[in-house]
């Protein structure tokens, strides 16, 4: 996420995009997403759009912003998303996200390191991350529900969180400009 030759954005800066203090920002990168971010580094338009995305789906949602910005991070959602817009694919469509939680019932195996849920030791939750256009994704979510009801009929499909990565770009973009923030493009 980090580029030191071609990323244009400080901490401050970044910050500044996102209208949040430096502090707020490490706070939510941090916890409990995977990659750290430090007061030295300097930040491309990848890791500006990962802000940007969890931004968009926890307000007005109920999803925490640590939680939304994990959601997109393990979705890698702005890296396939660059990636289809460098091979020129689906330009005409917006390219979205959504990750799907079923609940579970845990058998009698050992329950080793996998997380105990709000409902008890006998629930688990798995997740289905899809990326593409809107209508690719229903599609796949559909065929993955269904198969799911019939391979494993104690699963419950119980959560769906979409995301729109392309409006969430423009809206940075946007931003950027009337604040006079330059993001350069990968």
């Amino acid at each position: 996420m980090t580029d030191p030759k071609g990323a244009a954005l400080t901490l401050k800066k970044l910050a500044e995009l996102h209208q949040m203090t430096t502090g707020d920002l490490l706070n939510i990168w941090n916890d409990p997403a995977p990659k750290a971010i430090s007061f030295n580094s300097r930040y491309d338009l990848p890791a500006a759009l990962e802000i940007e995305i969890a931004r968009q789906m926890s307000d007005n949602s109920g999803i925490p912003l640590n939680e939304a910005l994990r959601l997109s991070m393990y979705t890698m959602a702005v890296q396939s998303y660059f990636a289809q817009k460098s091979a020129g694919c689906g330009s005409s469509q917006d390219f979205w996200f959504a990750v799907t939680a079923s609940r579970n019932t845990w058998g009698s195996a050992p329950r080793g390191m996998w997380p105990v849920t709000s409902f008890g030791p006998k629930e688990y939750w798995a997740e289905m991350h899809y990326s593409g256009s809107l209508g690719t994704i229903m599609g796949e979510i559909s065929e993955s529900v269904g198969r799911d009801q019939v391979q494993y009929p104690d699963s419950d499909p119980a959560r769906i969180v979409m995301c729109n990565v392309s409006a969430a770009d423009r809206r940075l973009r946007k931003r950027a400009a009337e604040l006079g923030i330059e993001l350069n493009d990968r």
